[in-house]
């Protein structure tokens, strides 16, 4: 297979931003019609669920993005790269403000590093989707209650 020439590699990356905005307004919208909350906990929860939803009922758009976001890490091409880094830093940026409030209401306590927090939530929320896309045995339901 011959490499790629400008015009058909610029067209790929479309392709690539095309997908990864998709996904990401898919879900900012699923977050919409869930409704805002005044407890940030509770929209947290939401967000998590949300999440699972979608892993339970993976579409193809949303194992793609999955996919882009394994080769990101597997092979370090910056514009893939970039890409993914946009997107998970804009999800994991929406949970760090909902554990900042959280923090600053006392619903949980002030020793808590919302950044940090956030960045193992999206971690945790990741790993386990990318286990059930190659493993048939994982419980989403059970991992969901935990």
């Amino acid at each position: 297979m011959s490499p790629l020439n400008a015009e058909e590699l610029e067209t790929c990356l479309e392709l690539m931003q095309r997908l990864v905005e998709a996904v990401t307004h898919q879900f900012r919208d699923a977050m919409v019609a869930e409704g805002e909350s005044d407890e940030p906990l509770a929209e947290l929860r939401a967000l998590i669920g949300i999440y699972f939803d979608v892993v339970a009922d993976m579409q193809p758009v949303n194992r793609a993005r999955l996919v882009l976001w394994a080769d990101a890490v597997a092979n370090p091409a910056e514009d893939t790269r970039a890409l993914m880094v946009a997107a998970d830093r804009e999800f994991r940026e929406g949970i760090e403000k909902r554990i900042e409030v959280a923090v600053t209401t006392g619903q949980v306590p002030d020793s808590v590093h919302p950044h940090g927090l956030a960045t193992v939530i999206v971690a945790m929320l990741r790993g386990v989707a990318l286990q059930a896309l190659i493993d048939d045995d994982v419980d989403l339901d059970a991992a969901r209650h935990e």
